[in-house]
């Protein structure tokens, strides 16, 4: 990822992006105005960490920007969604809803069959990040 984040810019003692001046923050080249491109990449790179590392943090942006999940575990099918939520976002398995006030709260409340999402995150698997 950062490969292809420091390709975007020119590199050297003053380096710019779309001709306009970076700065250097521990090795990654930030403009002092937003590049829809470069934001796009940064948001790739959140996708990639939440699909190849499984990272919590990385969950909770996307779902709190909008994004939703379809995950997987022992056969069953798991939606998490910030739609139509009664409350802020909710867990679909077989039409069954649990509707939390936080993704965090989600994260840390939601059981499924016996236990708490947290516990069994690792053991999951992404089929769609929406």
């Amino acid at each position: 990822a950062n490969k292809a984040l420091n390709k975007a810019f020119a590199v050297g003692s003053n380096p710019t992006f779309s001709g306009r001046p970076c700065s250097n923050l521990q090795g990654l080249f930030l403009c002092k105005t937003y590049d829809e491109r470069v934001i796009s990449m940064l948001y790739q790179c959140i996708e990639k960490e939440l699909l190849e590392q499984k990272s919590l943090a990385a969950l909770i942006y996307l779902l709190g920007n909008g994004r939703e999940l379809e995950c997987e575990l022992n056969g069953e099918t798991y939606f998490i969604t910030k739609s139509n939520s009664p409350k802020y976002v909710s867990l679909w398995h077989n039409n069954t809803e649990q509707s939390f006030e936080s993704i965090e709260e989600l994260l840390t409340k939601a059981v499924l069959g016996e236990e708490k999402f947290l516990s069994l995150w690792e053991k999951m698997h992404i089929v769609t990040l929406f």
